[in-house]
């Protein structure tokens, strides 16, 4: 699937064209190097490596599953396209991943780009970190929300597992959040399978289906989510028309 579309330069022939591609270079070079064309070196078409925070089996003694602390909240993890209620009222639907995490642990980048924007967030008192693979415009945005510790700076170049920093507080009892989300120029955001590594997304299909099945035990409530109608294991469909 093709979600990278180029931009197309209409010129006209005849005596002067080659002079006015020469201008035309000459206005579009200085604009690539502000927009970060290239300028993380990037190679290949998009792709994600993990989902950001640590999975594992659940123990029974400790509630832990991996980064996730259970707690009959049925908030661990909101999967891409849950629907919630909005605080402007009715409801939205989430085009993110979201976790309820240890507020220690450590999140990560899910693959690899530059720092385009960071932004502390006054009313949550934790961070907005954006990272782009190609340019701001026709490039793939992932953007990490509720990020406390940054150990980034904006014009950063980042690897896939590159250490963000840890959630933002959630709840006074150890538990923070975290939320990625995937933005692609064709004005959808996208779940994150749909982009994976093809060697390393069996993998990470199965730590989210089984976080699932571990929740709705947990809970006592197999259809706490609706795995039989997901697109991929945590994606009640494959993208969503965000902007």
């Amino acid at each position: 699937m093709d979600i990278h579309p180029h931009a197309i330069v209409m010129i006209p022939s005849g005596p002067s064209t080659p002079a006015l591609m020469l201008v035309l270079l000459l206005l579009i070079s200085p604009l690539t190097g502000c927009l970060g064309i290239g300028g993380g070196g990037d190679k290949g078409p998009f792709t994600i490596k993990n989902l950001g925070v640590n999975f594992g089996d659940y123990n029974n003694t400790t509630h832990r599953a991996g980064d996730f602390i259970l707690s009959h909240s049925t908030d661990e993890f909101l999967e891409f396209g849950a629907e919630v209620q909005s605080s402007e009222g009715g409801m939205k639907v989430l085009p993110t991943f979201e976790y309820r995490i240890h507020d220690l642990a450590e999140v990560f980048t899910i693959a690899s780009g530059k720092v385009t924007w960071m932004d502390y967030q006054e009313d949550t008192e934790d961070y907005e970190i954006s990272v782009t693979f190609g340019n701001i415009i026709t490039g793939t945005t992932v953007s990490y929300d509720h990020i406390s510790n940054p150990t980034v700076v904006k014009g950063d170049i980042v690897e896939a597992g590159h250490v963000l920093g840890n959630p933002g507080t959630w709840r006074d009892d150890g538990v923070g959040r975290f939320e990625i989300m995937i933005n692609a120029a064709d004005g959808y955001s996208y779940c994150p399978f749909v982009h994976f590594d093809s060697e390393l997304t069996f993998e990470y299909q199965l730590h989210v289906a089984q976080l699932m099945a571990d929740i709705e035990a947990f809970e006592g409530d197999p259809t706490v989510y609706d795995e039989d109608n997901m697109a991929y294991p945590g994606c009640n469909f494959d993208r969503y028309e965000t902007y």
